[in-house]
């Protein structure tokens, strides 16, 4: 972690203004990300959430093979967890649920999204 003095960051802010844009505009994607995460608490039960997070991963970081979507990101159980709101041993569940049903496949921690579009069937709350 790295501390700043207010007054110096200021004073930066005011001689690079390309930087406040830049900073501004992670600030906002961050406040938009967990906006977001936060409406999906609200109104998703887990299998929900987690689908929606796999699509999210998905779009951010897949790539089309022969297989579907992959994830090109390697993720623990415990890290998607922490990311729907749910224990490791609930997305361990919930992940092996929709591998049995062909929506994903899974091996060496990589997730490909074989059947996206019924994932997003499964976003209801």
């Amino acid at each position: 972690m790295l501390t700043i003095d207010r007054a110096a960051f200021v004073s930066f802010l005011r001689e690079q203004p390309d930087a406040a844009l830049v900073l501004l505009g992670e600030l906002t994607a961050r406040v938009r990300r967990l906006s977001l995460q936060v409406e999906d608490l609200m109104f998703l039960d887990i299998p929900g959430r987690l689908a929606r997070t796999l699509l999210r991963l998905g779009e951010q970081y897949g790539r089309r093979t022969t297989r579907g979507l992959e994830i090109d990101l390697q993720i623990t159980q415990t890290e998607l967890g922490g990311m729907v709101g749910a224990t490791r041993v609930s997305v361990n569940r919930l992940l092996h649920w929709f591998e049995e049903r062909g929506l994903i496949s899974m091996d060496d921690r990589r997730i490909v999204l074989v059947r996206p579009e019924a994932l997003r069937a499964r976003i209801v709350g």
